[in-house]
C-alpha cells in the first residue's frame, strides 16, 4: 500500500500534492427537529471540525493516514457511492 492509499477507497487512494482526504461525518438531528439548507451545513461543519485523515497526497509532510487533524478552513466534499468525505490542503490544518 503506497503513502496514500485507503483501504478498500481505490478511487480515493491518488490524492495529489498536499490534498489531504478526510472522514466525514453526516449529522443526524437527535431531535424532532430537521435542519435544511444554511443551518444544516453549519451543525455538519460543526460536528467535523476534527476529522480522521483516510489518504494524503505525495508532498504532505506532517500528517500520517490515521491521524486526527483540526480543520482551520474550508474544503470541498465529496460523495463517493453514498458516503461523504473532505478534501483539504495541509495548509488548512490548525493542530
Amino acid at each position: 500500500m503506497g503513502k496514500g492509499e485507503v483501504k478498500g477507497l481505490k478511487e480515493l487512494a491518488g490524492m495529489t500534492k498536499t490534498n489531504i482526504l478526510i472522514e466525514w461525518t453526516r449529522h443526524v438531528s437527535r431531535t424532532n427537529i430537521l435542519l435544511e439548507g444554511r443551518a444544516f451545513e453549519m451543525a455538519e461543519a460543526a460536528l467535523n471540525q476534527c476529522n480522521k485523515v483516510l489518504s494524503i497526497g505525495a508532498e504532505v509532510k506532517d500528517i500520517k493516514v490515521g491521524d486526527f487533524v483540526l480543520m482551520g478552513g474550508t474544503g470541498r466534499l465529496i460523495t463517493l457511492n453514498g458516503t461523504k468525505y473532505g478534501i483539504i490542503k495541509e495548509h488548512m490544518v490548525d493542530a
